[in-house]
């Protein structure tokens, strides 16, 4: 998971965005990103990584904010 987000943090081209991810990430309690509780929980991450990709791929932005949301809601 953490992986797959700073790989499109990079491929943005955007440092400033790449360091606040890093950053962000570096100050999470140990594995509370990385460590999802249950197999269903590690396929809906990994399936909302794929339409996130696919989205992006696809070049409709609307589509991969929409998975962004759903992957990791802000409440």
């Amino acid at each position: 998971d953490t992986a797959f987000h700073l790989a499109i943090a990079r491929i943005a081209g955007n440092p400033v965005l790449t360091q606040t991810l890093e950053d962000y990430l570096r100050r999470l309690p140990i594995g509370e990103f990385s460590v999802l509780p249950n197999a269903a929980a590690k396929r809906a991450s990994h399936q909302l990584h794929v339409d996130i990709y696919t989205a992006l791929v696809a070049g409709d932005p609307a589509a991969a904010q929409s998975a962004m949301r759903e992957h990791m809601p802000a409440d």
